[in-house]
């Protein structure tokens, strides 16, 4: 995680983002002295160091792709002009170029991280519980950006959450594990599968969408949100008839609540599906007609030819010979 202080400014210095303020503000020979005086070693940023995605900055500002590459070249505690290009700034009113002063104030590391190293520390039961708890706590700060509206954080949360749960499985060595915490771990990994998927799908990515969905099948094979997600998946990427035969099929046996949405996105896809038939019928039409009739009454057969004299007059000289 990264703690960011400082600020970012429009050319015209009339918009800004804040980030708290600069440690002795007051102060302005930083600008000579490049750096404040540390008061812990510095450390470059590292190989899996990265902007904080839930805690942001101290005063909840958010970091644009800019201003977190300026910081992975900054030491801890380090002050720093900053410049960002608009394509790497934000979006509506902050839009443009930005130039400020920023403070790589802190670095933390994820928790998870450390979880993640730790690899074959977690046969013991109690462990395990934790575990299961850090994939809970991690996919519940996704719901958190997915309700802000800020997919992007919450599928690289859900992905911390799935590694976590990932990484827990390929760990369980004992025999003898209690079966309701591995059970734990596993059901915790299904629903960030599921959450992970409603994202996808958001994203335009059903294919991704979709095997997050048979991946809890295979563990839970009449899981209705899976069932139902992986519907929508399925007539997101074209494949319509698969989509409405499996929409049909939980419209009858999901409860309530689900098996209205399933026939509400059921409607969809018959109305998917007419529009299709319309368009291949449209595609296809004076393909295979018929030559047009001419107009007008049909012609007469052409009159026979002439017979030859000579077998007339032989046919009826046999006639009289009788």
């Amino acid at each position: 995680s990264v703690m960011v202080r400082g600020y970012l400014a429009t050319a015209d210095g009339a918009r800004r983002v804040d980030f708290g303020p600069i440690r002795d503000a007051s102060d302005e020979s930083w600008r000579e002295r490049v750096a404040l005086p540390m008061e812990k070693p510095p450390g470059a940023v590292r190989e899996g160091w990265r902007v904080d995605e839930d805690r942001e900055t101290e005063s909840g500002a958010p970091i644009c792709a800019g201003l977190e590459a300026a910081l992975k070249t900054m030491r801890c505690r380090e002050v720093a002009d900053v410049t960002v290009a608009a394509a790497s700034g934000y979006d509506g009113d902050l839009a443009g170029d930005l130039a400020g002063v920023v403070e790589l104030y802190e670095l933390e590391e994820d928790p998870d991280e450390e979880l993640l190293r730790r690899r074959g520390c977690f046969n013991d039961n109690e462990q395990r519980e934790h575990r299961a708890a850090r994939v809970d706590g991690v996919r519940d700060l996704g719901n958190a950006h997915v309700k802000r509206g800020d997919l992007a954080r919450a599928l690289r949360r859900y992905d911390r959450a799935v590694a976590l749960a990932e990484d827990e499985e390929d760990e369980i060595l004992d025999d003898e594990a209690d079966p309701a915490a591995i059970a734990r771990v596993a059901g915790a990994k299904r629903a960030t599968l599921l959450n992970r998927a409603l994202v996808y799908l958001r994203l335009d990515r059903p294919g991704s969408a979709r095997a997050d969905c048979d991946a809890v099948l295979k563990d839970d094979p009449k899981n209705p949100k899976a069932r139902f997600r992986r519907a929508k998946a399925l007539a997101a990427s074209g494949h319509v008839d698969d989509a409405r035969r499996a929409l049909e099929a939980l419209a009858v046996d999901a409860d309530v609540s689900l098996a209205r949405d399933a026939r509400r996105a059921l409607g969809d896809v018959r109305k998917t599906q007419k529009e299709h038939r319309a368009a291949e019928k449209k595609s296809f039409s004076g393909v295979f007609k018929s030559p047009p009739k001419p107009y007008g009454p049909a012609p007469k057969p052409p009159a026979p030819p002439p017979e030859d004299p000579e077998a007339v007059w032989r046919r009826n000289l046999m006639r009289s010979a009788k």
